[in-house]
């Protein structure tokens, strides 16, 4: 799937984020990966792991998937969520999973990716199990976020009264903030490009800074700021909440370019049916366009969209409705209609120790009742608090892809390490019903 723009935001209404040791969880990491090292060395000594002709499934993990000094884990489950074999990542690499158990590999398998991240000081695991996937294939999972280089220091001068928060961008990483001076830019390639996007009374201006490099210090004068290009895109109906932003990439290949994000639009409490996005013209070949709509802050649903080449016109609503859904203790059965191709159910839980576990559960449209899979005796010593009573329910998603065919369609445009893949492929709509009424 397209690369997605590491972000940082500062918002006026911000809520403070409680803040833990780091200490606790390196600890903890160090633990965590010690038990689950001296679990899969002992089942090496006793010789329960079959030889490469059982290999159940493989998974190839590139582009920093597994973050810098943490890890991940692949198991593979039987239809009623029985474990069938399971392995730890510490690195990118080609992971195959073995048979472990003495369960009959089915026609069709669970295959859950699982991996750990630090977001806001909170120790999050994240684990996506895809239902209804064939066995003994091989996948290529790629991360978002390249290991940074380090950083560049920004400051601007001759500004205009700004109306808005600035947007600075360059290769893979944004910032969105009301800071001018001493901003600290990360970079993952050197030399780069960086966009700089200003509100003013007078309309929106840009400007862009060729080959600033690792460890730069610049000085941008903004006097000479120019008004950007821009697009706009309808909705089917007045919104009150929404998050509209656009991409831009350089090259005919989506999937090697990385991002710069020329424009972002949240919600003021301002009721709209639609929205001008910002971009520079002639300048990238192509865009990403991400959006979410929902009606009112208290209300239950959201519509998304993704697409990538153009821009679009106009916000298309997916023709599908979430009757009701049924969820408990790790189990869950949806009532839908219209159509869809791919439903994610998600599922949350904090711990003792406030390690966030955050699960999706993927599935075809056909098969629309589902259980969290049973841990492996491995991943069970590694994350004991990981109980599928525990985790608690908070939303169902339909989804629908114009361009493909069906569920499998969308797993081959998603992980198939020979799919050649077009723009297109990843064109998107959605709903999403929360359980609790949120705002995201």
């Amino acid at each position: 799937m397209s690369k997605v723009v590491n972000s940082e935001e500062i918002h006026v209404d911000f809520k403070p984020q409680r803040r833990n040791s780091m200490t606790k969880y390196s600890l903890f990491l160090v633990s965590v990966i010690a038990v689950i090292m001296t679990s899969l060395i002992s089942c090496k000594k006793n010789k329960t792991i079959p030889d490469t002709s059982q290999t159940l499934f493989t998974v190839e993990l590139a582009d920093n998937f597994i973050k810098k000094d943490l890890y991940g884990f692949i198991l593979v489950s039987d239809p009623q969520g029985n474990y069938l074999g399971d392995t730890l990542c510490q690195a990118n690499g080609r992971y195959p999973v073995f048979l472990k158990s003495a369960y009959p590999v089915p026609s069709q398998v669970a295959i859950t990716v699982g991996y750990v991240e630090i977001i806001m000081h909170t120790l999050t695991v994240h684990l996506n199990t895809y239902t209804g996937v064939a066995p003994y294939g091989e996948w290529k999972m790629k991360g978002n976020r390249p290991d940074t280089l380090g950083n560049a220091v920004v400051s601007l001068t001759n500004l205009p009264v700004l109306t808005g928060p600035v947007i600075y961008s360059n290769s893979g990483y944004t910032n969105m903030t009301f800071k001018t001076t001493d901003k600290e830019q990360m970079m993952y390639v050197s030399p780069d490009d960086l966009y700089i996007k200003i509100m003013t009374l007078t309309g929106d201006k840009f400007k862009i800074v060729p080959g600033i490099t690792l460890s730069g210090n610049y000085s941008v004068d903004m006097a000479d700021a120019v008004e950007p290009a821009n697009h706009t895109i309808s909705f089917p109906m007045m919104v009150l909440d929404y998050d509209i932003s656009v991409s831009g990439y350089k090259g005919a290949n989506l999937e090697t370019s990385i991002p710069f994000l020329t424009d972002r639009i949240i919600s003021d409490g301002s009721l709209i049916n639609k929205v001008d996005l910002d971009y520079p013209p002639s300048v990238f070949t192509g865009f990403i366009t991400e959006m979410m709509i929902r009606e009112s802050y208290t209300s239950d649903l959201q519509w998304f969209n993704h697409a990538d080449g153009d821009i679009p016109d106009q916000f298309l609503k997916i023709n599908a409705v979430i009757n009701s859904v049924s969820a408990n203790s790790g189990q869950s059965s949806i009532n839908a209609s219209g159509t869809f191709m791919m439903f994610v159910t998600n599922w949350q839980y904090t711990d003792k120790d406030n390690t966030l576990f955050d699960w999706n559960i993927f599935g075809p449209e056909t098969s629309m009742a589902i259980s969290l899979p049973s841990l492996s005796p491995n991943l069970q010593k590694s994350l004991p608090t990981l109980m599928a009573d525990s985790m608690q329910y908070t939303s169902t998603e339909l989804r629908f892809y114009p361009n493909l065919k069906n569920y499998q369609d969308i797993l081959g445009v998603l992980y198939d390490k020979d799919r050649n893949r077009q723009p297109g492929d990843f064109e998107m709509r959605s709903v999403r019903k929360n359980a609790v009424s949120k705002r995201y």
